[in-house]
This record gives structure tokens, C-alpha cells and sequence, in this order.
């Protein structure tokens, strides 16, 4: 499985010393499935630079891509079959496009009730919001 683990824009690296919530989660779920077995690669320009160096790294933000781009066209060839992100991303029309032209799943993780999410952001099939607590 091929698993692309999204940062987000911010003011901060990733993964942040110190940070809860989803900086942390995203985190974890990069690890966690390498654990397992999955290939991961690390997607956008957030993501610190002295990591291991078998960690592959796209420094690319999924909703900057034009469509038809090369840069779209070479992601989609890559092959995603899981993209983990942050919890706002699955309800941005400019991410959400790029999304779809990638076929493949997406999940996320909210611990806030105060984003709230398009009617379409998920259909408990290709995306899903695993989990949700005021934690």
C-alpha cells in the first residue's frame, strides 16, 4: 500500500516539537504505517528536512497544483492509494480537485467541532473522518 501523509500550511515544521493534535497525529499515522509495512512518502514543503533519509519527500501542496500540470500527472502516476491529511483540506474545493484527479482514498483525523466541513467532504467510502473528540 502507498500511503501519502499531507502537511499543512503553517508556521512550523513537521512533525512539530511539542504539538498535539493533528501535527502529532499525522505524524504517528507516517510511522505507524511504515510499522505496517506500507511505503509512505511525506507530501508538502512542511516536513523537516534531517528526518531518516529513507523517507521519501514531495515537497508539493496538493491544492497549489494547476490541473494538467506535470506535477498533477506525475502524483497521479505515482500511484497514492491512501492520502492522510488535516482536517481541513478534504472540504477545499482546490484540494479536493486535485484529489480526484489522484483516485485514490483520503482520511483525516478532527478533534475540534468548530471546522465544519462541506455536505460532500465525506462519503464513508474513498473519505472518511476516522475520528472525532473534543480531546
Amino acid at each position: 500500500m502507498l500511503v501519502g501523509v499531507c502537511d499543512f500550511p503553517g508556521s512550523y515544521a513537521f512533525p512539530p516539537a511539542g504539538y498535539g493534535g493533528i501535527e502529532r497525529w499525522l505524524w504517528a499515522v507516517a510511522v505507524g504505517a511504515r510499522a505496517a509495512g506500507a511505503d509512505v512518502h511525506l507530501l508538502g514543503p512542511g516536513w523537516l528536512t534531517d528526518l531518516e533519509h529513507d523517507w521519501v519527500r514531495k515537497p508539493v501542496r496538493l491544492e497549489d497544483i494547476s490541473t494538467g500540470s506535470l506535477a498533477e500527472r506525475e502524483l497521479r502516476d505515482t500511484g497514492y492509494d491512501l492520502l492522510v491529511v488535516g482536517h481541513e483540506y478534504p472540504s477545499l474545493p482546490a484540494w479536493t480537485r486535485t484529489w480526484n484527479e489522484l483516485d485514490c482514498d483520503v482520511a483525516t483525523f478532527q478533534h475540534s467541532p468548530v471546522f465544519q466541513h462541506t455536505a460532500t467532504a465525506f462519503d464513508g467510502r474513498r473519505s472518511r473522518l476516522y475520528c472525532y473528540s473534543p480531546r
